[in-house]
């Protein structure tokens, strides 16, 4: 055989030209058996139909006597026209059926593992190529054909491939792997990113989430807001996620986003970008937020700063809608801080309160700070106070001892310090009582126990709504 191009002798079963690169179409190949039995075949119909030419040379007859000479078509019988039409239609179908077998996907592949298999990788790719031509649809064909590519070390022709098998099958884990090794190979991570947003559905993404550079996420669409907004933003692939307040352009250089980011009142353009752990960037997500929050009026304290030698209470005021929180440390207040609920009682000692008001859209108030020193003047200590409630409590028999036990009760009955409070004028030490069963369980319960400073009398103290307590004497 001889390339049609260029004319050079072509090798046994090449599919293409070593010379010019031409294409060598398949021809279907006739075994020259069959080739001569047809052609006797056809030349015994013509004989049959049209006779021999031999005495129609010689024959002396006029134009008008032969006319009337009957023509061998004539004498044929209609039994033996019909067989040789059959013979006809049988030598028709064997060759339909040997061009069909020579040009069908099975045959094609037949073929292409024999090349493969002598070492002719270029001759079975263009096999395998002819077989995915004639069944599109099957992927094991595709496959075979892209792995025949990585033979050849072709690699743009075996992602093509591999990208035609996710044409028709979009979850072919093995065409992914496949494309993304040879890419990582490379080190061309941004072609992988490109690859899997354009061909991954949701599923497969999430599958290989940590090649993606995907936009970050924000918690709040951009617009006009009346209340703070406590921004965050996300994204499910390692990497890390850079962001700019002003609308400048984000990269490595800008903050880098760890918590949420406060937006207050005024104006922001926030852009973020995400990085994945290979360095490749999504692209830029920019959104606008006008933040038109009012600041609530700042809370009223009740006690002013100062020093004190009796118990004090600390009531706060808060602006409507809002909560109050503080802090003892000096650190400014924010909503992670201790949350106001009722009244404080006056830490014995060196205090320094700061308060502030957060509204339900999260603007917070101006901070207000009291400083205070509290040098109780008291005849005894708070553990003195704590031994004359247990002495009290075994005298009227609600203890059996001072060690807590109860006649009622299989466990033990202890009473912790709380705070010193003034109650209906009377300044007092405050205990909580604990119930105490076995060696873990202890739990508070309802009673709370009052010492007065001035005659040592034992007072039941109710907490009743607010900040508002009774008391009476428990004998």
């Amino acid at each position: 055989m001889v390339c049609p191009r260029c004319g050079e002798v072509l090798g046994d079963g090449n599919m293409y030209c070593e010379f010019c690169g031409e294409e060598i179409q398949i021809v279907p190949e006739f075994m020259p058996e069959l080739e001569s039995s047809i052609e006797s075949s056809l030349q015994g119909v013509a004989k049959e139909m049209g006779g021999s030419n031999e005495g129609l040379n010689k024959s002396k007859t006029t134009p008008k006597e032969r006319k009337a000479e009957p023509t061998p078509a004539a004498n044929i019988k209609p039994t033996y026209l019909l067989g040789i039409a059959m013979i006809i239609v049988v030598l028709i179908c064997a060759i339909g059926i040997m061009i069909y077998h020579d040009n069908s996907a099975d045959y094609q592949m037949k073929k292409g593992n024999e090349q493969y298999e002598a070492g002719h990788y270029k001759n079975a790719a263009m096999y395998y190529k002819n077989a995915v031509r004639l069944e599109p649809e099957n992927l094991e064909y595709r496959l075979k054909l892209a792995d025949m590519y990585l033979s050849l070390e072709n690699v743009e022709a075996a992602i093509v491939a591999f990208e035609d098998v996710l044409e028709f099958d979009p979850e072919n884990t093995i065409a992914y792997a496949e494309i993304i090794s040879l890419y990582e190979k490379y080190g061309k991570y941004g072609a992988i990113n490109e690859f899997l947003l354009k061909y991954a559905n949701e599923n497969m993404q999430k599958e290989f989430v940590n090649y993606l550079a995907l936009p970050p996420e924000f918690s709040y669409e951009e617009g006009d807001y009346n209340k703070i907004l406590s921004l965050t933003l996300t994204d499910e692939a390692l990497g890390t996620i850079f962001y700019t307040l002003d609308g400048s352009e984000p990269n490595e250089s800008s903050p880098i986003y760890g918590s949420a980011i406060d937006l207050t009142r005024g104006s922001y353009v926030v852009k973020a970008v995400f990085i994945n752990e290979y360095g490749v960037a999504s692209e830029t997500v920019s959104k606008k937020y006008e933040i038109m929050a009012l600041a609530p009026d700042a809370p009223i304290i009740s006690l002013d700063s100062g020093e004190y030698d009796v118990p004090q209470l600390i009531q706060v005021t808060a602006p409507i809608g809002c909560s109050i929180y503080y802090t003892l440390d000096g650190s400014e207040p924010d909503a992670n801080s201790r949350i106001y609920g009722e009244a404080l009682p006056l830490e014995e000692g060196i205090s320094h309160y700061k308060f502030v008001a957060i509204s339900s859209g999260n603007v917070p108030s101006e901070v207000v700070e009291r400083n205070y020193v509290f040098n109780a003047i008291a005849p005894f200590t708070k553990e003195q106070g704590l031994n004359m409630l247990t002495e009290h409590l075994v005298n009227i028999h609600y203890l059996t001892d001072v060690s807590g036990s109860s006649a009622n009760y299989p466990g033990k009955f202890s009473y912790l310090f709380g705070e010193m409070r003034s109650i209906n004028g009377i300044p007092m030490y405050c205990y909580n009582e604990y119930y105490v069963y076995g060696q873990q369980a202890k739990a508070m319960t309802s009673n709370k126990f009052g010492v007065d400073w001035v005659n040592g009398a034992v007072y039941l103290i109710k907490h009743s709504e607010g900040d508002n307590y009774t008391i009476s004497l428990f004998n």
